[in-house]
């Protein structure tokens, strides 16, 4: 916890990663920590309040994931299931790790690119920028995501590929 958050410390007073600081993540999980800061003051409590903002939007996220598959009491369930095993006051739990930006980044490019579907170029590019900007955070979490969202092109339904190339092909 010291570690990101001391450089999101330093970039609130004016340090920037890799430049000023040696760092092991990606740059922008600094540069939200800092900006934290700088807008509601250098304490624990504000990358705390961060931090529990970003699982809470990751459950809700998850939530939305789970009815798109599953009824909304199935769904309601992993919603309460992540929500207790996220809340828990565990260290790992409270500090502000690239993971958490990168979870809820991915889920929503997920998310933006199943609502956007009918317009396959969109939706992927919406989810490509998603995914993009997760690898600023941690560097897996956006290509992970992009290498499931490309799996899951490759093996789409016959109809649905069909219907893809028509588009692409215009």
């Amino acid at each position: 916890e010291g570690f990101l958050a001391y450089g999101s410390w330093r970039v609130a007073n004016g340090d920037l990663p890799v430049e000023d600081f040696e760092i092991f993540y990606g740059p922008s999980i600094f540069f939200l920590g800092g900006g934290a800061f700088s807008m509601f003051g250098e304490d624990l409590a504000v990358l705390r309040m961060l931090v529990l903002t970003l699982k809470a939007t990751a459950c809700v996220l998850v939530y939305m994931a789970a009815r798109r598959v599953s009824g909304r009491i199935a769904s309601l369930g992993v919603f309460l299931l992540l929500t207790a095993l996220w809340g828990a006051p565990f260290p790992i739990l409270t500090t502000i790790y690239p993971s958490f930006v990168g979870t809820v980044l991915c889920l929503g490019g997920f998310l933006a690119f199943l609502a956007l579907r009918g317009r396959l170029l969109v939706a992927c590019a919406v989810a490509g920028l998603m995914f993009g900007f997760a690898t600023t955070f941690k560097q897996t979490a956006g290509a992970f995501g992009f290498l499931a969202l490309a799996l899951y092109l490759l093996t789409e339904s016959d109809g649905e590929q069909r219907q893809s190339s028509a588009f692409l092909n215009r």
